[in-house]
């Protein structure tokens, strides 16, 4: 059995042209690696979504990629909203853990912090 993670000791940090180790990211899809490796890096450019990778220990344990969206409000009605047309959202387009470091609780970590970005970002 594996050691737990240590969630507190995960840093977080926006994917950077000059970020080392991305190489060193295995998942156990292959498209995940490529992604990481070949478009993500793309994607920011174009300001298509914005990649946030997890390190624990010095290692790429995940990554996860958010963009800005919608939702129309028609829709969520039960939300009780005041607000005319869509209502803003965060969509999680990528979220793919280390297969090294899998069901470890990272997956979990890495939605809580979007939704914690996410209400930060709605806050101003």
């Amino acid at each position: 059995m594996e050691p737990p993670i240590q969630l507190d000791k995960i840093v977080c940090k926006r994917l950077r042209p000059t970020q080392t180790g991305l190489g060193e990211f295995k998942c156990s899809d292959p498209y995940f690696e490529e992604y990481l490796m070949v478009h993500a890096h793309d994607e920011e450019s174009k300001n298509v979504s914005k990649t946030w990778i997890f390190i624990y220990e010095g290692v790429i344990i995940g990554f996860i990629t958010i963009a800005m969206a919608h939702a129309e409000q028609a829709m969520h009605i039960d939300l009780e909203l005041d607000v005319h047309g869509n209502v803003p959202a965060v969509l999680i387009g990528y979220l793919a853990t280390h297969k090294d470091y899998g069901r470890r609780g990272i997956g979990s970590h890495m939605v809580s912090w979007a939704i914690n970005k996410a209400i930060k970002y709605s806050k101003g």
